[in-house]
């Protein structure tokens, strides 16, 4: 489990390991590219302060939660982007329901530089009713209940901040990478710090006849190694071959421990690569 901390307001302890971000980030990368072949433009998203109040509109169900509109998507595209979303906002501690998926933008809004802000210009209602019609002939197809007051030809002008996203996918791509890179930082520290424990404790006790404790920091494989120092997987296979890093097979499968993953990262650089 890894820890993430970002400036600007994501929260602290995520229950997810740098794996996870990175597999979301390509995720994104080709959803990204598929909605480009198919409409020539990536998904976007708007941001209303006060809500838009389409959450009951059957056209708009599926592209508005609390402040968010999505657009510029095919139906397809627009769920494709809500089940990585919402998967994303619930490992960041949201909650696992259908509009989880809006509170990953929220997430974009507070910590993408990708999100901007905009000035639209609305005009207030007087609330003086309108008399009742002789004859009313029901209207049928409106999108929304029309309010029975008169327009105020004087009404105020009522300024309202906007905000949008116009690529969701290359911002959430972003953050995805970022919470990647702390998570990995997370990883190396917390390893580095257990290993300074132990070897403290094996210096303060061996010379007393104590048996120093066995290494127990986790294990990662050989893929997760590879990025971690980073090189390629067959790189360290050779680096295995010379003696130069410590591997091991559980089961058909090899393995390496974080501690060694750490003290190869810290020599100044790896040879013979």
């Amino acid at each position: 489990m890894a820890a993430t901390v970002i400036s600007k307001g994501i929260v602290e302890g995520t229950m997810v390991d740098f794996a996870f971000w990175r597999d979301k980030a390509q995720r994104f990368a080709a959803q990204r590219e598929k909605a480009i072949q198919q409409s020539r433009r990536p998904l976007n998203a708007s941001n209303h302060p006060e809500g838009w109040g389409f959450e009951h509109v059957r056209a708009f169900q599926d592209t508005v939660a609390a402040r968010w509109m999505l657009g510029d998507g095919t139906p397809r595209a627009i769920e494709e982007f809500k089940s990585v979303a919402s998967l994303c906002a619930v490992a960041l501690g949201s909650a696992n329901t259908d509009a989880a998926w809006a509170e990953w933008l929220d997430y974009l809004r507070r910590d993408s530089s990708d999100f901007r802000q905009a000035l639209w210009i609305v005009s207030s209602r007087s609330t003086e009713r309108r008399p009742d019609p002789d004859v009313e002939i029901p209207a049928s197809g409106l999108l929304y209940h029309v309010e029975e007051v008169r327009p105020d030809p004087d009404a105020e002008t009522v300024p309202t901040e906007l905000g949008e996203i116009d690529d969701v996918y290359r911002a959430s791509e972003r953050l995805c990478c970022r919470l990647s890179d702390e998570a990995q930082k997370g990883d190396l520290t917390q390893t580095a710090q257990a290993d300074a424990k132990t070897a403290a404790q094996e210096t303060a006790g061996v010379g007393y006849g104590m048996v120093a404790p066995p290494d127990s920091s986790r294990t990662v494989t050989v893929k997760e190694a590879a990025q971690l120092l980073p090189v390629h997987e067959d790189t360290l296979h050779r680096m295995r071959k010379r003696n130069e890093i410590d591997m091991f097979k559980a089961g058909s499968q090899w393995r390496v421990r974080m501690s060694e993953v750490v003290r190869v990262r810290q020599q100044p650089k790896y040879q013979h690569r």
